[in-house]
């Protein structure tokens, strides 16, 4: 025996890993993608459970309100009273509500201005007072309220 053969690697080609196979090209089975059920035969089920649940919101919408038309003057820092420069605002009384089942509300407000005595307000002229605007887009949707008030638009 020689030095040669027992220092020589020897490799045993059964050793090597494989070479990789070639994949096929998959072929387009029909019977593929459609899942198939089965079972132990049809049965009623029953449920005795049973639960149910409602809810409703109603938004109040504007019926009547009562208002004063009232000119506003711009007041001067010194205290004077310009006629020139004013605002016209309707100041708001009384307001009607009513609500999704028909249930009136009324507000009623505190004028800041009393009409009696308006000599501390001088910038403050009353031009009307008491003016009642329906809401008629309310009437017109709701025929069943009897209302033979005319609307005041203004």
């Amino acid at each position: 025996m020689s030095f040669e053969t027992v220092v020589r690697p020897f490799v045993i080609r059964t050793l090597r890993p494989p070479a990789p196979s070639q994949l096929l090209v998959p072929e387009d089975d029909p019977s593929q993608g459609f899942a198939v059920l089965s079972g132990a035969g049809m049965e009623k089920i029953n449920s005795t459970y049973n639960e149910q649940s409602s809810w409703s919101k109603s938004r109040n919408v504007e019926t009547q309100r009562t208002v004063d038309r009232v000119r506003i003057y711009q007041k001067e820092e010194d205290g004077t009273v310009n006629k020139e420069n004013f605002v016209d605002v309707e100041e708001a009384k009384e307001i009607r509500m009513v609500d999704g089942k028909g249930v009136e509300t009324r507000y009623q407000y505190a004028s800041p201005v009393d009409p009696e005595d308006v000599s501390d307000n001088d910038n403050i002229l009353i031009l009307e007072q008491n003016i009642e605007k329906i809401n008629k887009d309310y009437y017109e949707q709701n025929p069943k309220v009897d209302d033979d008030r005319e609307p005041n638009v203004g």
